[in-house]
């Protein structure tokens, strides 16, 4: 089965207008993308909100995908989460397709996983196996407790505007959520 890109690549770069019989005008595309590796990703250390930079493999891995994606047809706007790894997954995309600006929103950050946030997946299981057991669950209602608590607003939230408003949206972002429209 093709990927849902391989329909509407029509030109060599970013910038270009798609050229499709199965893609209207008003179509709009969404490519969601991981950030590069981290040192902790490497480690198995799990991140949620702690902000970790990428290492060199996770630039390299970030330059792959925006040489893949400055293929693509025009890209009109790429939205990231605010945590470094995210971000500078975005500039170095933005950078290969035009020199975009990256929009910053923090609701685009992965979850905050509690008390499993710094310690190792290996950690996290011999010392906080509950939290473990529901960090590994497809369950969206699974709680990880927090020690300390804190408050963040809700990621999953309406971008119907943004969505209507670009041909093509973009998001570098840690984790897929399969609910962010509902």
């Amino acid at each position: 089965m093709a990927d849902s890109t391989s329909r509407v690549i029509s030109q060599p770069e970013c910038g270009g207008d798609a050229k499709s019989e199965n893609v209207s005008p008003s179509f709009t595309e969404i490519i969601v993308i991981r950030h590069g590796e981290t040192e902790w990703n490497a480690d198995g250390r799990i991140q949620g909100h702690l902000d970790v930079e990428l290492n060199d493999i996770g630039r390299q891995q970030a330059t792959a995908v925006a040489a893949r994606l400055s293929k693509e047809p025009r890209i009109s706007v790429i939205y990231s989460s605010d945590l470094k790894r995210a971000h500078e997954t975005a500039e170095i995309i933005a950078r290969s397709c035009g020199d975009l600006e990256v929009i910053k929103d923090p609701d685009l950050r992965e979850r905050h996983l509690g008390d499993l946030q710094g310690i190792s997946l290996r950690e996290a299981a011999k010392s906080q196996p509950l939290a473990y057991k529901a960090f590994l669950s497809d369950r969206n209602d699974q709680v990880i407790p927090v020690s300390t608590p804190f408050s963040y607003p809700n990621p999953k939230r309406q971008r119907k505007k943004e969505v209507e408003e670009h041909p093509m949206y973009h998001y570098c972002h840690d984790q897929h959520y399969p609910t962010f429209f509902e």
